[in-house]
């Protein structure tokens, strides 16, 4: 279990999902939360977490599922859901927002990994890929090569039409260590 207090001063209306906003102002809000979660020996386990609290001038209820599965000591699949439910009573708004997320991990040995990450998310109706593949070649040596890419689920959401692609992007990273 885990209780927590969070204060906050807008300056400027908080936009949400759904047409909702928090208007301007000082706010306190606590919340609580519970989990469990199995030890790290199972070959397949999963978290779960619930939570309930204040959330500005509204309140806020969640829920999320982690389960992570290790096929092997090079495979590691792992995934979440994530749930949250926020109404505020006095102006008559609420919305809901989904998180999946699904990650790959890959070991070939010591020198080779590669991770591949995807997540969507329904409050900015988006799916976010992130694939990174690793090559060291020795300790302090390390070449990485990355891709990004996040695509709009709902194209028509704002005018002009949004395209497919929100950003792509692949990156190239090297690192050296040296001793002086």
């Amino acid at each position: 279990a885990e209780a927590g207090l969070a204060f906050e001063d807008l300056t400027e209306p908080l936009l949400l999902p759904e047409d909702a906003a928090v208007p301007p102002g000082r706010y306190a809000f606590a919340g609580l939360q519970l989990g469990i979660s199995p030890g790290d020996a199972s070959l397949l386990r999963t978290s779960a977490n619930v939570g309930a609290g204040g959330f500005y001038d509204g309140w806020q209820a969640s829920l999320s599922l982690s389960p992570v599965w290790n096929l092997s000591r090079y495979l590691e699949l792992s995934g979440r859901y994530e749930f949250n439910h926020v109404r505020f009573p006095d102006r008559d708004q609420q919305f809901e927002v989904h998180l999946a997320r699904l990650r790959a991990q890959v070991a070939l040995n010591t020198h080779v990994s590669t991770s591949v990450f995807l997540q969507y998310n329904s409050a900015a109706d988006l799916v976010v890929a992130n694939v990174r593949f690793r090559y060291n070649f020795r300790e302090g040596n390390d070449l990485w090569i990355v891709y990004n890419e996040a695509l709009n689920t709902d194209r028509r959401r704002a005018a002009p039409v949004l395209p497919f692609t929100d950003n792509r992007a692949v990156l190239l990273k090297y690192t050296y260590t040296f001793a002086l």
